[in-house]
């Protein structure tokens, strides 16, 4: 896939937001350039593979939006995290086939049409774990009850990209006051395991397909492996995390 030459990426940053500010969202109008040169310059400089996700794009200026000049760390782990659910896009160009692009740089398709829903799940929680922040959003919402489970994958990955972003960038993008930037991934590792036991106890016709697909089950082993590791390293970090300590007492 063609990449941006990157030595003369941030030229290209600062002549986007200069020459082409239509392209910008209406909400990005008003946005200091020059605090976006610097969030792509710090992402440069301190997160090299969430850099890598933004100039593999075809079109970076889209995820632009997602950078915000008036938070501590200029919401560099929200940019990276959605920037990752755009080349994931780019990546799949087969409907019935997802590529992922990891946060150790590497990439890889799997099968996207294994069918499960998720709201199953919510009778394996307990009550406290079920009125907790993310369940709305990815295991009870109506609208995302049907869909395969490459769609919580995605989520966990996108997850693992973003923190890690903010833990390598905590140094100079330092946080004043507690975020729930551990909490997000804590919780999707959560439902993915909550996921996996429900199909196998309940669907084996599912859980015979993962089993069978090595290309799935590694996929799988290898978010699971990056995740852990970014979140032993987001423990190190101070103000990462709200409510995760509870989260991965249910892992």
């Amino acid at each position: 896939m063609p990449k941006f030459n990157q030595k003369y990426f941030l030229t290209f940053v600062i002549l986007g937001v200069i020459i082409y500010p239509q392209k910008m969202r209406a909400q990005d109008s008003g946005r200091d350039r020059s605090c976006v040169a610097r969030a792509i310059q710090i992402l440069r400089e301190h997160n090299p593979r969430g850099y890598a996700v933004i100039t593999q794009l075809k079109d970076p200026q889209e995820t632009w939006r997602y950078i915000d000049c008036s938070s501590p760390d200029l919401g560099l782990g929200t940019l990276v995290h959605e920037g990752v659910h755009f080349l994931n896009g780019e990546l799949s160009l087969d409907n019935d086939r997802r590529t992922y692009f990891y946060a150790d740089g590497t990439s890889s398709p799997v099968d996207s049409s294994i069918i499960f829903r998720r709201n199953e799940i919510l009778s394996l929680m307990s009550a406290s774990e079920r009125s907790r922040n993310y369940v709305e959003t990815y295991v009870s919402n109506e609208e995302m009850q049907n869909g395969s489970i490459h769609m919580l994958l995605d989520e966990l990955n996108a997850y693992t990209h973003g923190l890690r972003t903010s833990v390598e960038t905590a140094s100079v993008l330092p946080l004043p006051n507690p975020r729930s930037e551990r909490d997000g991934l804590a919780s999707l590792m959560f439902f993915t395991k909550l996921s996996l036991a429900r199909i196998q106890a309940g669907h084996p016709e599912i859980w015979q397909r993962l089993r069978s697909n090595a290309d799935y089950f590694e996929a799988i082993r290898r978010m699971w492996r990056l995740a852990e590791s970014t979140l032993v390293d987001a423990c190190k970090v101070a103000n990462l995390g709200l409510h995760d300590t509870a989260i991965l007492n249910s892992l």
